[in-house]
């Protein structure tokens, strides 16, 4: 495996709000919180610091968990990496070149079932009244060992990307949301949450004529200026553009600036604070959706939708939402996925969407393709796997028309008759199994084109299936 750090010594690397980045050098934190429970008192020691001595240069970390510890909600952090760091630090100095992403062949932590059953417990608390919306997410992991890094230009760059590379945390994000840019001078503070994803060939008109995808952006726009009024001078907060598209090779997204002036006395820590966690990766309401992130997701998230930035000592600042984000701890590399869910959203039109976002740690060389590769396990579910070079033995293919699966019979019975006709040991009803778990990971939303496979060889051969758009 290739040098964690290419840098002589610790160090930050972070987008400077234009066309290059800052390198900041690092030393031990300032301060530090070990576990969730020490967040608040280390970021109010902290604070205190910021507001007695400004004149300082500063780099900010913060897990999910430590953001949500400011709100009250007390959830587990990952073990092995701080929840809060706080790195006082000397000027950066301008970066214009490449930086090193890592790549690996992360494995999702849960399966297809597992998955749907996180939505449809979703959508039940949706439907009873607790939320509106929830950002549902897990985890994808890979052995240290498996690695590998590649150059990525700063124009291949999202805005927002930077990495910590520190003993102490190893972090790497290819994010493409600002959380907060402040212009010291004008006290002017600017968010621009993310909501909505299409293809990356997609202008964005996609996302903003589906009234799901809509109803999700506004929700959030709305969380976000509600944060905002906490800490704005009254009658400031303004509302940009909505759904302005952010096109990047794996997908595209649709941001809203939401913007304000900070009242007299309140501090960057006082800004923080109010805004925290990030309203694009919890919900609404922000605080019972956090509750339940704790209860219904698989795992903590970790560095994953946290936030990460730097402060000067002019008073502006820069941070942003930690998604497309991978970490090291305990020997393996994570990397955090998922998406916002409301009441009419389509599982399975969620989870290939969760998939598509782990491009950018996992398609290195074909970071916008957009066909998903399933193998059928036992109890009708399925996981995610990589494309296989095995022989296709067997192979059928079909339409599913917003959720209408054309002459499926037919499709289906010809299929098993097919494997039931080789010789071998698989038979057909494991090749109705088949069908059953790729039906259930088709979208029921837009036109699709699944293939269910036999692949393999006669004496040792097994089922996957495909689905892209049609």
């Amino acid at each position: 495996m290739p040098p964690l750090n290419p840098w002589p010594e610790p160090v930050s690397v972070l987008p400077s709000g234009g066309d290059e980045r800052l390198v900041f050098q690092l030393q031990e934190p300032a301060f530090r919180a070990g576990t969730a429970g020490d967040v608040p008192a280390q970021f109010a020691a902290w604070s205190r610091d910021l507001a007695a001595e400004p004149q300082s240069w500063w780099v900010v970390f913060m897990t999910f968990e430590a953001t949500a510890a400011l709100i009250d909600c007390d959830l587990p952090g990952v073990p092995g990496i701080p929840q809060f760091a706080a790195w006082r630090t000397g000027a950066p100095t301008p970066y214009p070149g490449s930086l090193p992403m890592p790549v690996a062949p992360t494995v999702s932590e849960i399966d297809g079932a597992a998955y749907f059953r996180a939505i449809a417990e979703t959508r039940r608390q949706i439907e009873s009244g607790e939320i509106y919306e929830m950002n549902m997410t897990y985890r994808t992991h890979a052995p240290q060992d498996q690695v590998s890094f590649r150059e990525c230009l700063q124009e291949n760059l999202p805005p927002m990307a930077g990495c910590v590379l520190h003993p102490d945390l190893y972090l790497w994000s290819q994010s493409p949301e600002v959380f907060l840019q402040v212009d010291g001078d004008s006290r002017v503070v600017s968010s621009f949450p993310i909501k909505g994803t299409a293809s990356g060939t997609d202008d964005g008109s996609t996302i903003r004529s589906s009234e799901k995808e809509t109803a999700e952006h506004v929700m959030i726009v709305d969380v976000t200026r509600n944060d905002l009024s906490r800490v704005a001078t009254v009658g400031s907060v303004q509302i940009g553009a909505l759904m302005d598209a952010i096109r990047l090779p794996y997908a595209t997204h649709t941001q809203t600036r939401v913007s304000a002036t900070l009242r007299p006395g309140v501090g960057l820590a006082d800004l923080l604070a109010a805004t925290l966690p990030c309203a694009s990766i919890t919900g609404a309401p922000k605080k019972r959706a956090t509750q339940l992130i704790g209860q219904i997701e698989p795992s903590p998230r970790g560095p994953y939708t946290g936030t990460l930035g730097w402060i000067d000592p002019n008073g502006n600042a820069l941070f942003s939402v930690l998604i497309r984000t991978a970490w090291l701890a305990a020997d393996r590399l994570s990397y955090g996925t998922g998406g916002g869910i409301v009441a009419d959203s389509d599982p399975a039109l969620e989870y290939l969407e969760s998939i598509r976002k782990t491009s950018p740690v996992r398609h290195a060389n074909n970071p916008g393709s957009e066909v998903y590769t399933f193998k059928p396990l036992p109890g009708n579910t399925f996981s995610e796997c990589p494309p296989g070079d095995s022989p296709v033995l067997v192979a059928d293919s079909f339409i599913v028309d917003d959720g209408c699966a054309i002459a499926i019979d037919r499709h289906r019975a010809r299929f098993v008759q097919a494997v039931d006709n080789l010789p071998g040991t698989r038979s057909g009803t494991q090749a109705d199994q088949a069908f059953n778990a790729c039906l259930a990971a088709t979208p029921r939303t837009g036109r699709w084109f699944p293939r269910v496979n036999l692949v393999g060889t006669h004496d040792a051969s097994g089922f996957e299936f495909q689905i892209r758009p049609a």
